[in-house]
């Protein structure tokens, strides 16, 4: 699903394609998920989402991920 170009991987057109479905399924999804709620929820969620994703990529950027055996 992957293609080496360079130091770059990049996604083959069967890679972009299931990308795309993937895409689509999740916009679907959550579309039905926000259906009814208000703008005002929606940019609390939106805002909630981003502080999440700011607080875990820096903390990932900081913090060595070390896989223990079960």
């Amino acid at each position: 699903m992957t293609e080496q170009a360079g130091d770059e991987l990049q996604l083959t057109p069967a890679g972009q394609e299931a990308l795309n479905t993937l895409t689509a399924a999740y916009h679907g999804s959550l579309a039905a998920l926000l259906d009814g709620w208000s703008p005002e929820q929606e940019a609390e969620l939106a805002a909630l989402l981003h502080r999440v994703t700011t607080n875990l990529l820096s903390e990932a950027s900081t913090t060595e991920f070390i896989s223990t055996p079960a």
